[in-house]
């Protein structure tokens, strides 16, 4: 009897770190970029207003406009959070 507790302790631990792992590295990878696609979407018009007062960043010298540049980050970061899923 002790037997077989201990083999369904073990067994149940070993699920549970399955679990574990799971939750921690798929889904709070995924809920952080998510949080942090959420925080560069509300600075997106920021950059919107930059780009008016720099003329799409041509008086600053910049290859890509301030927007673009935030909406390519937003892409990399929707991107990455995909992948934690698909794992």
């Amino acid at each position: 009897m002790e037997l077989l507790t201990s083999q369904i302790s073990r067994e149940c631990n070993e699920w549970l770190d399955v679990v574990g792992y799971f939750f921690k590295e798929v889904f709070m990878g995924f809920f952080s970029k998510m949080l942090a696609v959420g925080i560069e979407t509300v600075l997106t018009p920021i950059d919107v207003l930059k780009d008016v007062a720099t003329l799409g960043g041509v008086t600053v010298d910049r290859d890509e406009p301030y927007t673009l540049s935030r909406l390519k980050d937003i892409k990399n970061t929707m991107e990455n959070a995909l992948d934690d899923l698909k794992r």
